[in-house]
């Protein structure tokens, strides 16, 4: 029986050249602007040296559904990291309809999606060992919310925070739209719309 809250929250744990993001619950985009800081943060931190060396896991196993502007940042994560050198992004779930959603939109070309069993028996492909990855997803004190270190700005301004909103939704979108022709057939008519509201 699932008792994972169906609030979402991101959380984020770092243990040596590992950086593990967790989602947990229903994931969407109202998370969406301090994620996309915490991101900002995490590729500024990779231009330092030995940053192609450092790996990226997203623990799905308490995500119970993702919004398509989460997914677009994590999109953003591989297709970024990529064109700097680094090697792909490793995602854990145990969750066979997100599993299923993530292969339909190609994420498996810039991911390496990882059985959350497999961490047990044979540790992850190009994403260091399993001990420094079930270091950082476990040790209590090193996880914090993003939400809580990454405030979205103009909080106290309706109109300029949904505008923020709307240009990170559109971002997310794009990225998505340029994994393959799918994604980008599937998601035009909605970033053609929000961008029509600017």
């Amino acid at each position: 029986m699932n008792t994972v809250s169906s609030e979402g929250a991101i959380k984020v744990a770092r243990h040596q050249d590992v950086t593990v993001i967790r989602l947990e619950g229903d994931v969407r985009l109202t998370l969406c602007l301090s994620f996309d800081q915490f991101i900002h943060d995490l590729f500024q931190h990779r231009e330092q040296p030995r940053a192609c060396d450092h790996s990226v896991v997203f623990d799905l196993c308490e995500a119970e559904s993702i919004d398509s502007t989460t997914l677009g940042l994590m999109a953003k994560i591989a297709i970024e990291g990529s064109s700097h050198g680094a090697r792909n992004p490793v995602v854990m779930t145990s969750n066979e309809s997100i599993t299923r959603l993530l292969e339909s939109m190609g994420f498996d070309d810039i991911f390496d999606i990882v059985p959350a069993e497999q961490l047990n028996i044979g540790g992850l492909p190009a994403a260091g060992s399993v001990a420094q990855v079930q270091q950082a997803a476990v040790t209590p004190t090193s996880i914090y919310p993003i939400d809580e270190r990454y405030h979205s700005p103009s909080t106290d301004a309706t109109a300029p925070a949904e505008d923020a909103v709307r240009a990170k939704v559109i971002e997310a979108h794009q990225y998505l739209m340029s994994m393959n022709a799918k994604n980008h057939d599937t998601f035009k008519p909605l970033v053609e719309a929000l961008e029509g509201q600017a």
